[in-house]
């Protein structure tokens, strides 16, 4: 999965501290596999723990959709979706994804 952009910090030996800059809301901590090897095949595991949990920043109008129907956004061969509700001179930031 997408997790965006991050800033990984080392604050001691085998410790890491990972923030999600460019994620909004809080990052649910799933680890498909929580158990490591280092280069001699050592095993270890890995502990994870939730410092802060993540928030939407105040005054935001962070939001988002699904189109699940991509046929009413569809003319003429063009696909098409209005984001309404924009504010002149503020900054927009508009991330679209596609899958099969």
């Amino acid at each position: 999965p997408n997790v965006g952009e991050v800033e990984i910090h080392s604050p001691s030996p085998l410790t890491w501290r990972v923030t999600f800059i460019t994620e909004l809301g809080d990052i649910d901590m799933t680890l498909a596999a929580n158990e490591v090897f280092d280069d001699s095949m050592v095993a270890g595991t890995v502990g994870i723990a939730k410092v802060t949990a993540g928030t939407i920043p105040a005054n935001s109008a962070y939001g988002f959709e699904v189109i699940t129907d991509i046929h009413t956004h569809t003319t003429e061969d063009s696909i098409h979706y209005i984001i309404e509700q924009l504010v002149p001179g503020m900054k927009n930031f508009v991330r679209v994804s596609a899958g099969n």
